[in-house]
């Protein structure tokens, strides 16, 4: 049996190395020890060994019910203690039936038996550690080309490493209508407010007078006020009017609405609408203009991650806003040189994205998508892939922009590109690697995004298929608006 005192059970279980010594009692205490750098603990044994204590012998015990930790040796320097009892005990107690080294001998002994025990410590903690390094290499090895990422995940990623904002809807164009005069519009929302960051409405003709435009952000069900912006008349401009609020929405509202109204004196402005086509349930609604035979306000809709802060344009800064390229242009690209194939070498597939196989070294593949005027067009990107796991060949694309009707072969070596990519070499199937170009300068005309792709010098055409997808331009908000995005004069702190 073994007992403790209490002013040395915290000692017993700190991490350091120990040794224990066996002393009888009575013994003398004032030997001296081996220069080790351990941490010396004594037992006093009693009635032969059968009861062993820790501490002083006056002092309130208790029993011991699980052994000392990191215990390197026994040390009986007497010889005349019996240890069976500590023995069985600690085998009993320790549960693995691990006992330390136990000497008799004198300290030159003992420092041998813990130099010995402490390089077999050493070489268990190196194998251990040449184990683990071999295990996560093979997982390393295992997550670089065995074990694809689920697109959606891919998706999270890319908008969690996101700051701009993002466009989430825009009215589709070439579908406008007549206008509407602004006051006492409620137009509902196609977005919950979980990550709503802003919105531009389209003024068709500015107002006049000393007025102001009051637009209220609001939930439906419980008519609270989320955010309201103020502008007085004389600031507005035809073009898109842009309102953003101070920090991305975190709330978990499935709907929103938005109220146009006006205050003070003056000509009110007029805002651009379309038809809602098969979405009735988008119509504004207004007491002065009944529901204008189902229409909507002209309006885009932008959102980012939950919780961060907007940051506004500064006036040297670049601040930059994210615009998917839709799939309806996408859906429209062209192959622009007549390469034949015994089987589909371009095409468009569903979700936005376009096959492109390259099909020999020179001439590359090559296709176009036609981009509208985007107000403060600054730079695209997208992503290229090998879409086939058995592709061994590094295949190679390209990207570039130049305006409508330039030749293909005077886009591909520079010529006439308004910007373009290196080469870019995919060096391992299903991963996606982005592609991206920046302008100069922002600008506000139609261009035409080039792809190209083509076999490395000696590769193989097998399995060899490319996909390009996930097509984006980048606005330059400064040349976008003609002025800095409103902020709201009141935001709900939710």
């Amino acid at each position: 049996m073994i007992e403790v005192t209490a002013n040395m059970l915290l000692s017993l279980f700190t991490g350091g190395p120990k040794i224990l010594i066996l002393r009888s009692e009575g013994a003398d205490a004032n030997n001296t020890y081996p220069e080790l750098p351990v941490e010396w603990i004594e037992l006093t044994a009693f009635n032969g060994g059968e009861t062993l204590l820790i501490g002083e012998i006056g002092d309130q015990r208790r029993p011991l019910e699980v052994p000392p930790s990191n215990v390197l040796a026994i040390w009986n320097p007497e010889g005349d203690i019996s240890t069976g009892e500590l023995e069985t005990w600690w085998a009993h107690a320790s549960g693995s039936g691990d006992l330390p080294v136990i000497l008799k001998d004198g300290p030159d002994r003992l420092v041998e038996a813990v130099a010995i025990k402490a390089l077999q410590e050493n070489m268990r903690l190196t194998h251990l550690n040449q184990k683990l390094i071999e295990d996560l290499a093979t997982i390393r090895q295992g997550l670089a080309h065995h074990v694809r990422i689920p697109p959606e995940l891919e998706t999270l990623l890319r908008n969690l490493r996101k700051d701009p904002p993002q466009l989430v809807y825009e009215t589709p164009s070439g579908c406008s209508s007549n206008g509407v005069i602004a006051g006492a519009l409620s137009q509902p929302l196609f977005v919950g407010a979980r990550g709503f960051l802003g919105l531009d409405l389209q003024i068709e003709k500015p107002g006049t007078g000393e007025g102001h435009l009051l637009i209220i952000l609001r939930v439906p069900s419980s008519e609270m006020e989320l955010a309201r912006w103020k502008i007085a008349f004389d600031e507005i401009v035809s073009g898109w009017l842009a309102l953003r609020l101070e920090k991305v929405l975190s709330r978990m509202d499935s709907s929103l609405e938005l109220l146009v109204l006006t205050e003070g004196e003056g000509v009110s402005p007029q805002l651009s609408t379309t038809s809602t086509g098969l979405m009735p349930e988008f119509a504004f609604h207004s007491a002065a203009h009944g529901n204008l035979d189902m229409h909507m306000l002209r309006l885009r809709i932008w959102g980012g991650y939950p919780g961060l802060n907007y940051n506004p344009p500064a006036a040297v800064a670049a601040s930059h806003a994210i615009m998917k390229i839709s799939d309806h242009l996408t859906s429209k690209a062209q192959t622009t040189r007549s390469l034949s194939w015994a089987y589909p070498y371009f095409g468009y597939l569903d979700g936005g994205r376009l096959l492109l196989r390259p099909l020999k070294q020179n001439p590359a593949s090559a296709a176009r998508i036609e981009l509208p005027s985007f107000p403060g067009f600054s730079a695209v990107s997208c992503t290229a892939r090998i879409d086939d796991a058995l592709c061994q060949t590094k295949l190679l694309v390209r990207m570039a922009l130049s305006y409508p009707g330039q030749n293909v072969d005077d886009v591909e070596s520079g010529i006439v590109a308004l910007a373009s990519t290196d080469w870019i070499e995919l060096t391992e199937p299903l991963r996606p690697f982005e592609l991206k170009i920046g302008l100069p300068i922002p600008l506000n005309e139609p261009m035409e995004l080039h792809l190209f792709s083509r076999l490395p010098t000696g590769g193989k055409l097998d399995h060899g298929k490319v996909v390009f997808g996930d097509f984006e331009a980048i606005l330059d908000e400064r040349s976008a608006f003609s002025r800095s995005p409103y902020l709201p004069v009141v935001q709900s702190t939710s």
